[in-house]
């Protein structure tokens, strides 16, 4: 045996973990410090899109009352992240500087993680580079960002909901108020704990005390406020039926939660093969990580959530970014369960999160190195366009047809398309009542009128042409309009292609 062995294990227990500790705070600290290095990298560089511009907008343009009385409730969801927002116009942030606000909620949430999951270090680092945290709900700034921070944060204060209420009570209440998926799971958390509050009471031949019973009440009145903030207006023209192919949503929910393919690098759509293996693997994940669930000690809290989440998805509505609520609170079982899980469990669960984390993060390293060097939104170019045009001529009349079109909105003081509420300086977002002229979806009717309206500039969005776009083109063409630029947008889901968002820029002139 050596002598530096043999000093080792002479070592006193309190200098090895005073050691051990050193070290893990010192992998910690680097570990969130290339988290949040990336995050921040990636996020300057990603062109915001129409729904978060809508958001900006909403929140620019309206007071806290307009937004949570009259306006937030065509966007279908509550108001919290719009008053974030709005906080943050009033504090002077720029629409450029909008990543940082989803940044942050990434870097805090990552924190949390690192330093509070019981899951040991490489399964910790593993979570922060997932998919959800290392890009999508990152670097666009939706209302998701939010739930980053908020998920974990539940998920720290879970174990204290009846010595510490007041604080578990306001992050469930902040959760429900953020988005449609949130609330519903918030909603299943509080009931699990008003059951299991009674429970206790019944038990003890006492009722609950003042206090948790407040904090349930403080809960329950959040929730309403959200329920009410959301609560459908009835001409809401927003509103389609998005799926009625209940299997089929399940399993698109489940594959964008968890492993939607194996060919993690491809750009091409997933399908046939791939997608069918990323779908077993996900069901086997999820299969893994629920069995934790259910032998763990808090069976009602870690699975009432995501029975809510995938049944309102199923049935109400679901895209695929909403996935990512699945994967946040399957995070949340899994860590309020987790030190209760032991030998094969345990083991099949460590397996399915290295599998999910490892494949996601390839996802999240090549969408993200994407967007670096590619056009997410092409809003800001158009911006600039418009501008140049409006400084040269004043009076020229610049015309939107699409909804995407409204991604040049936050870039410009004003509205600036004469055709939408007849050229007036607001709204400048899109207003979803079914009594609105300008319709936000296009069809070929309303591209022929807008033509026969004679503006001097079009911006419209291609995808909004329908499949003929050629076609379309062409009747513009017949009309005296060319296009004179063809602003490329893509819109990126785990490394392939998810949608165009190209937008072009009409000018009246002869067509070659």
């Amino acid at each position: 045996m050596t002598a530096g062995a043999t000093m080792r294990d002479n070592a006193p227990v309190s200098t090895i973990t005073a050691s051990a500790a050193t070290a893990d705070f010192a992998w910690t600290l680097l570990t969130l410090a290339l988290f949040a290095g990336w995050t921040f990298w990636i996020g300057s560089s990603h062109e915001a899109w129409f729904d978060e511009a809508q958001a900006w907008l909403l929140a620019r343009d309206s007071t806290p009352y307009q937004l949570l009385v009259e306006r937030v409730r065509y966007e279908g969801s509550p108001g919290l992240w719009h008053l974030i927002l709005w906080t943050a116009i009033r504090c002077g942030l720029p629409y450029s500087l909008l990543f940082l606000i989803s940044g942050s909620f990434a870097v805090a949430g990552a924190a949390l993680i690192l330093t509070k999951a019981p899951f040991p270090r490489w399964l910790r680092t593993g979570a922060i580079c997932s998919y959800f945290f290392a890009y999508q709900f990152a670097a666009v700034a939706r209302s998701y960002a939010a739930d980053l921070l908020l998920v974990p944060l539940a998920a720290c204060f879970f174990p204290g909901r009846f010595e510490k209420p007041w604080r578990y009570a306001f992050v469930l209440g902040l959760i429900a108020n953020l988005n449609a998926h949130g609330f519903v799971a918030a909603g299943a958390l509080g009931v699990e704990w008003a059951w299991q509050a009674s429970w206790r009471s019944w038990r003890r031949k006492r009722l609950p005390t003042w206090h948790v019973a407040g904090a349930l009440a403080v809960t329950a009145f959040m929730g309403l406020c959200a329920l009410a903030t959301a609560w459908q207006p009835a001409d809401n023209y927003y509103i389609r039926a998005e799926h009625s192919n209940i299997l089929g949503t399940f399993t698109e929910i489940l594959r964008a939660a968890f492993i939607d393919r194996i060919l993690v690098f491809s750009t091409a759509r997933p399908g046939g093969l791939d997608a069918a293996a990323g779908l077993a693997l996900s069901i086997a994940a999820f299969l893994s990580l629920l069995q934790l669930i259910l032998r763990g000690r808090y069976v009602a809290a870690g699975f009432t959530p995501l029975a809510a989440v995938l049944i309102f998805s199923v049935t109400t509505y679901a895209s695929l970014w909403h996935g990512g609520l699945l994967f946040l609170f399957m995070l949340f079982g899994v860590w309020i369960n987790w030190p209760e899980g032991k030998g094969s469990v345990h083991r099949d669960a460590s397996i399915a999160l290295a599998t999910v984390f490892v494949i996601q993060a390839a996802q999240a390293g090549a969408t993200g190195l994407w967007d670096r060097t590619h056009v997410f939104s092409p809003g800001r170019e158009a911006a600039q366009i418009m501008a140049e045009v409006r400084e040269a001529s004043p009076q020229v009349r610049i015309a939107a047809y699409g909804y995407l079109a409204f991604s040049a909105q936050p870039w410009l003081p004003s509205n600036p398309f004469a055709n939408y509420h007849n050229g007036s300086v607001t709204p400048a977002y899109i207003v979803w009542r079914r009594d609105e002229t300008w319709d936000p979806f296009g069809s070929e009717t309303m591209w022929r009128e807008l033509l026969r309206q004679n503006p001097d500039m079009i911006v419209a969005s291609a995808p909004a042409l329908t499949a003929d776009r050629a076609a379309m083109i062409e009747i513009a063409c017949q009309n005296g309009y060319a296009v004179d630029k063809a602003l490329a947008g893509e819109l990126h889901w785990r490394g392939w292609r998810f949608a165009s968002d190209d937008l072009l820029i009409l000018q009246h002139r002869p067509c070659v």
